[in-house]
């Protein structure tokens, strides 16, 4: 008889490659694991794959998935993520604002991401700052 799978497995699986930084285990858990993390919604399946794909150098992959993310969810976060990664800090600034003019809600979420951080410190998003001054942690 086959054990019963923890629900929570794959996405621990795939965590625990992510902090090892062993990015390609983490692909290929989420790949095999898709029919299960999918339908969890972004932050289970497209995000850390996104992420994954972006250490790993494949910039391609990334920016087919975050634009696939877009289409569906009208969500740019990922698609300022692939541009973070590309260095085009033109084009992760329009997506920036076009996520922030969604859900103006999300700038925590915004500065919070590990990929944004080097390119939101940076010079060349000096004006999205001062426009979208980093909030204050409520602890």
């Amino acid at each position: 008889a086959d054990e019963p799978r923890d629900y929570m497995l794959p996405e621990a699986e795939v965590e625990a490659s992510l902090l090892r930084h062993d990015y390609e285990a983490a692909v290929k858990r989420l790949l095999a694991h898709r029919a299960e993390l999918e339908p969890r919604g972004i932050k289970h399946f497209e995000h850390p794959l996104i992420v994954a794909q972006i250490k790993l150098g494949r910039l391609d992959e990334a920016r087919e998935i975050a634009r696939r993310v877009a289409e569906r969810d009208g969500d740019d976060l990922p698609l300022a993520l692939e541009y973070a990664a590309a260095g085009d800090a033109a084009a992760t600034e329009a997506s920036l604002e076009k996520c922030l003019a969604d859900a103006p809600a999300r700038l925590a979420e915004i500065y919070q991401e590990e990929s944004l951080v080097p390119l939101l410190a940076s010079d060349a998003l000096a004006e999205f700052r001062a426009r979208h001054p980093k909030p204050e942690d409520d602890d």
